[in-house]
């Protein structure tokens, strides 16, 4: 992954989702609200850092 991140502008906004998603999962459950949403925002980021990355290699 870390390959794949260094293509990514969202880099930081990554690292602190992940931070909340951890927070939120311990303190509220898996399958709270606060916990799936902050998933799906970093799941989100996450697949345009790779559709960004592929577009780059594909472009090199």
């Amino acid at each position: 992954m870390a390959s794949t991140l260094k293509c990514c502008h969202n880099i930081d906004k990554i690292q602190i989702l992940r931070t909340e998603l951890i927070k939120s999962g311990m303190d509220y459950g898996l399958d709270h609200p606060t916990t799936i949403k902050i998933s799906q925002t970093l799941d989100k980021l996450l697949n345009e850092c790779l559709v960004g990355c592929n577009s780059a290699i594909r472009t090199n």
